[in-house]
C-alpha cells in the first residue's frame, strides 16, 4: 500500500496538482477510450484517500459533479450539501473504482446514457446511474480476463514443447507406473519376513497365529506354507 502511495504522490504531485491534472476537462479525453479508462494505471478513490487525506477523494468529486449539473443546464443544481453527500456517497460506495472510471461514467452520463434530469438535478440519479456503469465495467473486466485466459490457452497449444495436464498425468505418471509394474512381474518373488510383534502392534491380547509381510502385507500361516491374502 505504502509503495502505491509513493507512486501516486511522485507521480501527480501534492494534492492541488493531482485535482488539476484531473480536472472535468480530462472526461472528453477518456470518454471514448474506455480499455484506458478500465485497465490503464490509474488510481482508485481509496488511494487517493490513502495518499492525501480522508477528505481527498470528495475534494475531487465535487467539481465533477459541478460539472455535470450545469452540462445538463437544470434550473436547480446541486446545494453545497448535496454535493458533499453525494460526493462521500460515491467514496464510500465505490472506493475501488479508479478517477479514470469515473470520469468515463460522467462522460457516459452526459450522452444520456443512463437517464437524465428533469428540471431538477438528483444525487439518486446519479447514484443510481453509477450501478449500471458498475455493471459494464465489470463485464468488460470479465471479458478481458477471458479473453486473456483464451490467448494464453492458445499459446501453449501451439507450443510443442508445452503439454496439457492430462497428458502430463498420461505420460509421466500413468505410464511410467504401467511399465514399474511389468517390469516387477518379471522380477524374483520377495523373500517372506516373519512378524513376531504383530499381535502387539494390533493392540489385540489373546495370541494370534503367526503372520507374514510378503510385499509389506500381512499374510495368514497355513500349515508349513503361507497363503496370499
Amino acid at each position: 500500500m505504502q509503495r502505491r502511495t509513493d507512486l501516486l504522490i511522485r507521480t501527480y504531485g501534492e494534492l492541488g496538482n493531482f485535482l488539476t491534472t484531473m480536472n472535468p476537462g480530462v472526461q472528453e479525453r477518456l470518454g471514448d477510450r474506455p480499455d484506458v479508462c478500465f485497465f490503464a494505471d490509474y488510481p482508485t478513490l481509496a488511494e487517493v484517500r490513502n495518499a492525501y487525506g480522508t477528505k481527498a477523494p470528495v475534494i475531487w468529486l465535487v467539481p465533477q459533479l459541478i460539472n455535470l449539473s450545469e452540462y445538463c443546464g437544470c434550473r436547480e443544481k446541486f446545494t453545497d450539501s448535496q454535493l458533499e453527500q453525494c460526493a462521500d456517497v460515491i467514496v464510500k460506495t465505490h472506493w475501488d473504482l479508479k478517477v479514470s472510471e469515473l470520469m468515463l461514467f460522467f462522460f457516459r452520463f452526459k450522452s444520456s446514457r443512463y437517464g437524465r434530469f428533469y428540471g431538477t438535478v438528483d444525487p439518486m440519479v446519479v447514484t443510481s446511474a453509477l450501478w449500471q456503469f458498475r455493471a459494464e465495467r465489470d463485464r468488460a473486466i470479465a471479458e478481458r480476463i477471458e479473453e486473456q485466459e483464451r490467448a494464453e490457452r492458445e499459446a501453449l497449444a501451439r507450443n510443442p514443447r508445452v503439454v496439457s495436464r492430462e497428458q502430463y498425468d498420461e505420460q509421466c505418471i500413468r505410464q511410467p507406473f504401467l511399465a514399474l509394474l511389468a517390469a516387477q512381474k518379471n522380477q524374483p518373488a520377495p523373500r517372506y519376513q516373519i512378524n513376531e510383534d504383530w499381535t502387539q502392534l494390533s493392540g489385540r491380547q489373546k495370541p494370534l497365529p503367526k503372520l507374514m509381510v510378503y510385499d509389506n502385507k500381512f499374510v495368514k500361516k497355513s500349515g508349513n506354507d503361507f497363503s496370499h491374502k
